[in-house]
């Protein structure tokens, strides 16, 4: 038993014993203040204090939990609101420092997009953008009217979600 366990542990130590393959699809973060669409920094937040009940439902439906994908610095994002594809990449050799561009969508209807540059330090994600969403829906298939927003990221997940340097 001594000599499996020594056996084990020298194998593990030279790198012999195969690592637990990477699943698909994974959690990697959940967004308290989404960038995506970026309604409730501009729209909301500024009427907190006059309609408290309005803007801290419209906060709860905006919070998004973000998955990982096999496709390194691509995630997949799903909110009540929202959902949302993005892709990632680190800048100029800056491991904590990425910049990005998504798609918005409204349960699928695609309606906008945004950049941003985004800050990672372990689990914590900071990031600030430009949002371009329409008035498009489901009952409304016209993209003729456009708002260009700025928005705020700001996450929590695991800490080595932003590795998207190859």
């Amino acid at each position: 038993m001594f000599v499996s366990l020594a056996l084990s542990a020298a194998l593990a130590a030279e790198g012999a014993v195969p690592v637990k393959p990477k699943p698909v699809f994974g959690f990697s973060r959940v967004d308290i203040l989404s960038e995506d669409p970026g309604f409730w920094i501009n729209d909301e937040l500024p009427n907190i204090l006059a309609y408290p009940l309005r803007p801290t439902l419209r906060f709860v439906m905006q919070v998004k939990v973000v998955w990982s994908t096999p496709i390194r610095g691509l995630t997949v994002g799903t909110s009540i609101s929202s959902q949302s594809v993005h892709y990632e990449r680190n800048i100029f050799g800056f491991e904590s420092v990425t910049v990005g561009a998504g798609l918005q969508t409204a349960l699928l209807l695609p309606r906008g997009l945004w950049v941003d540059v985004a800050w990672h330090r372990g689990p914590y994600r900071l990031a600030l953008g430009l949002s371009t969403i329409s008035d498009a829906s489901w009952g409304n298939l016209r993209w003729d009217s456009w708002r260009f927003l700025p928005t705020v990221g700001v996450g929590i997940g695991l800490p080595d979600a932003p590795k998207t340097e190859d």
